[in-house]
């Protein structure tokens, strides 16, 4: 019996990593599909005169953007509640709160200028969230080389 305790305990460490390193796995999709979808938003805008909940639906219907995530985010966006309170959520993808505050920054303002104006604004967003992206993969790596 304490074999077995023994081995237990010492997985304990093993599956916490995993778990951790799949969390940043998540956090680092999560960001990649964030920038796709301001890629999506700013192709809409450029190229349609649709409305924000119209593209937002077309999202929704590609497989990209048919997360839990996503359908919570866009609607926290069509009932104007604050997107802070995905935060909560977002526990288990890591989000950091500064993250959030941007992801929430990108949709309060979006609509708010005309076509160029909008799609320079996509512009900004997508490198701030391209670089966030970038930096949570060198993470996965770091994380991957030091369990080797």
């Amino acid at each position: 019996m304490r074999t077995v305790g023994v081995i237990l305990i010492s997985l304990l460490p093993f599956a916490a990593g995993l778990i951790y390193r799949k969390q940043l796995q998540q956090r680092a999709d999560i960001l990649k599909r964030f920038t796709k979808l301001i890629l999506f938003i700013k192709e809409e805008i450029r190229y349609s005169s649709r409305e924000l909940d119209e593209i937002f639906s077309l999202a929704l219907r590609r497989p990209t953007f048919a997360i839990n995530f996503f359908e919570e985010l866009f609607s926290y966006c069509r009932t104007g509640e604050t997107i802070s309170k995905i935060e909560n959520k977002s526990n288990d993808i890591r989000l950091k709160s500064h993250e959030i505050e941007m992801i929430s920054e990108f949709f309060s303002r979006l609509g708010s200028n005309d076509s160029e104006g909008q799609l320079a604004y996509c512009d900004y967003y997508y490198q701030y969230f391209s670089q966030l992206a970038g930096e949570a993969e060198k993470i996965i790596k770091l994380a991957s080389n030091m369990e080797n």
